[in-house]
């Protein structure tokens, strides 16, 4: 099962954005980012995007988890790239999240299970089925 989840965004605190929705790639050129370590999918995504538009990548923190990347952006460290997924209510009281205009729209999300469920399971999967069916 598989369904469209959003964008990537560029997590910021409020001090270091603009007023637009989006961000463009190239503006992050010069912006110190918080990104996830080389194991990860997102990291790749992240640097095979920015190695197709020419941009330099100014890796300043690497970090093993995407709510360390929110921590380490609260604290000034840098701006973080993050899945839109990840962010909560109580993360947008201290940061902001604006979509990174050349990253594509959707990215498959994958449920996976035992061949045989359980049946909490079961109930999981079919409201997940109902919820993101169009």
């Amino acid at each position: 099962m598989s369904a469209g989840v959003g964008r990537d965004g560029a997590v910021a605190s409020p001090l270091r954005v603009a007023e637009e929705e989006s961000i463009q790639l190239n503006a992050l050129g010069t912006e110190s980012l918080v990104l996830l370590t080389e194991a990860s999918e997102l990291r790749g995504r992240v640097v095979e995007t920015f190695r197709r538009f020419g941009i330099q990548l100014n890796l300043h923190v690497e970090t093993g988890t995407l709510d360390s990347i929110k921590r380490l952006v609260v604290q000034n460290m840098g701006v973080g790239i993050v899945p839109s997924l990840c962010m909560t209510k109580e993360d947008a009281k201290n940061l902001v999240v604006k979509t990174i205009r050349e990253f594509p729209e959707d990215r498959d999300l994958w449920i996976v299970h035992p061949l045989l469920p359980s049946v909490p399971c079961q109930a999981f999967v079919a409201l997940l089925k109902s919820e993101l069916t169009p």
